[in-house]
């Protein structure tokens, strides 16, 4: 599962600029597959940065993660592009970067169970024995 879709960018940022940024044929449409590799490398990257924390891939996705790999995935299709670093894109990935950084060290939270395991409960586990009786004890050895 995609942290974010070729909709979410849309929705976000535009046809007109996935358009510019994907399409290399000269068709005036998206390249799904360019887009999708992207897509994929950021999901790569989160995932790097969460699994940390989280048990990863994240299912269903917090919305601040959409977020964040829409930010990056936009940045992955502007690599080939000089940017100036007060441009929208960079300064975008330089804050996507800064919150997956925090989420790995648990300075932010998603609000999900850290490390995919389920919570305790509050009596604890409980344990159980099963041994074989003694064949020795203190009065077993008197005469030795």
């Amino acid at each position: 599962m995609a942290y974010c879709t070729q909709q979410d960018l849309i929705d976000r940022y535009g046809e007109a600029e996935l358009i510019q940024l994907t399409d290399r044929a000269g068709a005036d449409a998206i390249d799904t597959t360019a887009l999708a590799r992207a897509i994929a490398d950021v999901d790569a990257l989160v995932d790097g940065y969460l699994d940390a924390r989280y048990s990863v891939p994240l299912s269903p996705v917090p919305g601040l993660i959409v977020r964040l790999a829409c930010m990056l995935t936009r940045a992955e299709l502007y690599r080939d592009q000089v940017l100036e670093d007060s441009h929208p894109v960079v300064r975008d990935k330089a804050e996507a970067t800064r919150v997956l950084m925090a989420l790995s060290r648990g300075d932010v939270s998603l609000g999900l169970p850290e490390g995919g395991t389920p919570e305790p409960d509050s009596a604890g586990p409980s344990v159980s024995t099963n041994t074989p009786d003694r064949v020795f004890d203190s009065t077993s050895l008197d005469g030795f």
